[in-house]
């Protein structure tokens, strides 16, 4: 085929959900962007705190609070 016309595509079937099944794709977009929304918030919340711990822990180390040659490496 060489090319499709408007004349072709006015051919074509077009499948359209029925307005409850439109309403409950809708309600699971919601779900799921709400969802996303939470995993992202926690997720700044982890990194936070992992910034907030990481100066800490530095911190300590260099106040003389935590006794760096006793650390061990976890690798």
């Amino acid at each position: 085929m060489k090319g499709i016309n408007i004349a072709d595509l006015r051919r074509l079937p077009m499948p359209c959900p029925t307005l409850d099944e439109q309403l409950r794709i809708e309600s699971q977009l919601i779900e799921a962007e709400r969802d996303n929304l939470r995993a992202q918030q926690l997720v700044t919340e982890f990194d936070r705190l992992i910034v907030e711990r990481k100066r800490a822990l530095i911190s300590a180390a260099v106040t003389g609070q935590f006794d760096v040659s006793t650390a061990r490496s976890l690798a």
